[in-house]
Formats: C-alpha cells, structure tokens, sequence
C-alpha cells in the first residue's frame, strides 16, 4: 500500500513519445504495421507519484533545484537521483545537484558515481564550500531513498543549527517504512512512501516513463540504465526471484531494453572489478585467527581503517572462503581530505544464512546508533532480513564517533596514532561486550581484533 503525506489526485494517462529507434534492430518495412514495444507500459500505480512531482517542480520559479542522499551512496540512490536529474532537465529545463556525506564503501559504486553518471549530479558535502548557504538559497530540498534525516550527516547538522533549512520545502520520494525519526517529521516535507516498491530506482524508472521520456537509443541513457539497473539488483539481493514485484519487473524488463547484451556485460565487469592488495592484507589478518573464532560465526574488528570498503570486503570474503553461517567485521574508519581528518566512524557489516538464530538486521538496529542531547537513540545499523535459504542476508552500521574526531593533536598523523593507541582499544572492547550480551552462544574470546588490544592480549 503507497502511504503519502498528503492526497494526490491520480494523473491523466502520460502522453507517450515516440520511443526512439534502437540502432541495433532494423526497421519494420512500411507495408507492416508497427510492432508492439517489447517492454510493458509505465504502471498506473506510479502515476501519482509523478503528478505530484510535476505539481512541485512546476511550481518552482528558479532553475536550480538541489537533493540530498543518505552518507555513504549505494546505486539504488545514485539510479534514482540520475535519473530525477534527467526528467528535471528533459521535462522542466532545471538542473539538478544531490549533496551526500562520507566516502562510498564500494568500488562499484565509485566506479558508477565516477563513469556512469553525469557530471556535477553528486556532490560531496565536505568537498563543497558554503553548504550552509546553499541549503538556504534552495527552493526545494530533494530526498529519494532515505526516511531517517541522521543517516544524512551534514544535512542533520544543518537542521539542528538552522531553522530556516529545517522549514525549507522538502520533497521526498522512498520505498522504505517510516522510522521513528524521518523526514516527514519536517514541517514542509511531502512526498509518496511506497513500501511494496522493492527500490527507490524502480519508482523512478515509472515516473520516467509516465512523464514521455525514454532511455534508449543514447549514450547517456544507456548510462543511467546501467546505474539504475544496478540500484534495483542491489536492493534485490536476498530476495528470490520469484518475489519480485510485478513493478520491480516491469522496470527491470525496460532497463534491459534499454542495455541490451552490451549492458549486462557491463554490470558483469562492474561487479568483479579488482580489490586494492591493502584490502587483502586485512583480510590475512582476519584469516589467520581462523581458529580462535567460533565454528558457526565468525566475529572480528579491522582495527583503524582509512577505507570503509575494507568492511564489507572482509566480511563477504570470510563467507565465501571459510563457510561461516555468519560474519560480523567492524573497524574504526578515519576519511582525511587536504590533510584534515574529517570524520571517524566506527562501520560494521554483516553476512548471514542463518536467520532464525540471528537476525542481522535486528541485532544492527538495537546495538549500532547515536543519543542525541536529548537521550533520544537513533539507529545507525541495519539491514535486510532473507527468509530464502542459500543466500545471504546483509546488514551494515556507520556510526559517527565525533568525540575522537574532535580530539585535539598537532597533525593529521599524531591524530591517526592516538586512534590506535586510545580509540580501537576502548570501541573494541565496547563492541565485544554488546554483541556478547546479545548473542548468548559469542563468548568474548571469540570476538577477536587482528591487532593487539593491550586489555586482553593472551584471550
């Protein structure tokens, strides 16, 4: 069922174009009749999703409209934004930029935001100058496929120090469950929350398609296929086919329309594109406590970590080697840019096939959050729960530790030093005893940091 913050009257069926002529498949000869396109029509579902965007866009006086995306962009996020910045300029000649936080844990995904989406749609917050003044120089704040403003790390500073951006119009468009704390929360946010959508990328593929346009028969098309195209299959993982929702298929039937034989190649070498040596150096290290960890889970901390990609890497890999029914890897990860340490964040992720005894998802969400001045907790852990025997189901926590950022040093490096020395120590031991008090079967020797913690050396 599609929630909305306000009633949107259903739109009038979308006038089509005429779909542009794949150059690879010879034109009927004129004494036929023109086939019928091979992908299914837009989904009526979505088309109040799509008035209400062009209601708000349409009303809007400047050119320039700004979004903003949860730390961290995977692909469901960059497909959809790539493709909201596609219609704002084909359907209403405005431009587009989306604003996020933190460094990409994957290299695919960097590969996508780097060779695959058009340039100036993303935009890092701490490599942008005046952000605050762009916040407030907005019209309409633009959020798609996020529901909790903290997963939002500048932009939830920004709301908390300034009024004026906490009232900015908000327009938001997602498939995930209203959290505790979310952006409909904020007192001119509207927007369509669709939760049987399967992905933020899916929705906006319709509303593409009911607002005329058509990916095919351009580089740059081809180009957002393949990012939305991988933003739909990453928000499918763990589930089975046989689950997709009819929505999810009729997209995922268009875009490969659109990416023919020549995209999937490309997707394939995406996929398998090759790890740094240092990621593997973490990985040894992880392997060679091998026996200390228990003979169903595997629990182990990186250490401190200059690469958030490190995480997931190591725990997908210990799956995959060793066959642990589940896998819990975590690290304190500092991001430095021109010198300057400007975060440290203790991320985590997880792999699991056995849900009925540990729920990942679950165990994210209650161990891995921040309290804010209030005592309030919001979650920064969680993940997706797969019921379906023979794959994985994934979580993932990044939860920022401000208190070791802002701890003063004279450099960038005496910084990092007392992140080994102080901080690793005191998160490690931390974590090991709230995944202990929550897994009953973990003992605390099994929970292991491949390097030294001077508090258990010997265990």
């Amino acid at each position: 069922m599609t929630r909305r913050t306000e009633r949107v009257a259903a739109a009038p069926p979308a006038t089509q174009k005429t779909p542009i002529p794949d150059p690879q498949v010879a034109p009927a000869t004129p004494a036929e009749p023109d086939p019928a396109p091979s992908a299914p029509a837009p989904v009526r579902h979505f088309e109040d999703v799509t008035e209400l965007v062009v209601r708000t866009i349409e009303a809007l006086d400047g050119e320039d409209v700004i979004g903003w995306a949860h730390d961290r962009v995977d692909p469901d996020t960059m497909g959809a934004n790539g493709l909201f910045w596609y219609l704002l300029r084909e359907k209403f000649g405005k431009t587009y930029t989306c604003f996020y936080s933190k460094r990409m844990s994957f290299l695919m995904n960097r590969s996508l935001a780097t060779n695959f989406l058009p340039a100036g749609v993303l935009r890092r917050c701490e490599q942008t100058d005046n952000l605050a003044e762009v916040a407030l120089k907005a019209q309409l704040i633009v959020i798609l496929d996020a529901t909790c403003p903290e997963i939002m790390t500048d932009f939830a500073h920004l709301i908390r120090r300034s009024k004026e951006v906490k009232s900015k119009p908000i327009l938001f468009i997602d498939h995930h469950r209203r959290g505790s704390s979310d952006i409909e929360d904020l007192p001119n946010a509207i927007g369509v929350r669709s939760e049987e959508a399967q992905s933020t990328s899916a929705i906006l593929v319709h509303v593409v398609r009911n607002l005329g346009l058509d990916l095919r028969g351009s580089d740059e098309g081809f180009r957002l296929a393949v990012v939305a195209r991988a933003g739909i299959e990453t928000d499918l993982i763990g589930v089975d086919e046989k689950a997709y929702a009819p929505s999810t298929r009729d997209a995922l039937a268009y875009l490969d329309e659109v990416l023919g034989e020549r995209g999937l190649e490309v997707l394939d070498r995406l996929k398998a594109i090759r790890h740094p040596t240092s990621w593997y150096r973490k990985l040894g290290e992880a392997l060679a406590q091998v026996e200390n960890y228990d003979t169903t889970i595997a629990v182990v901390g990186l250490g401190v970590i200059d690469d958030t990609g490190i995480v997931p890497f190591v725990a997908n890999r210990l799956m995959e080697m060793i066959g642990f029914k589940t896998t819990i890897v975590f690290g304190l990860v500092y991001d430095r840019i021109e010198g300057q340490i400007i975060s440290v964040d203790l991320d985590a992720s997880g792999r699991s096939t056995q849900d009925t005894e540990i729920v990942l998802a679950d165990l994210f969400h209650d161990i891995f959050f921040v309290t804010d001045q209030s005592g309030r907790k919001t979650s920064r852990g969680g993940g997706r729960s797969n019921m379906l025997l023979g794959d994985y189901s994934g979580a993932g926590a990044s939860v920022p530790l401000d208190y070791w950022r802002q701890l003063h040093a004279r450099s960038a490096e005496e910084k990092v030093q007392v992140l080994h020395r102080l901080a690793w120590p005191a998160e490690f031991l931390r974590m090991r005893h709230l995944l202990t008090q929550r897994i009953q079967t973990l003992k605390p020797e099994e929970v292991r940091s491949v390097v030294p913690v001077p508090a258990i050396e010997g265990l």
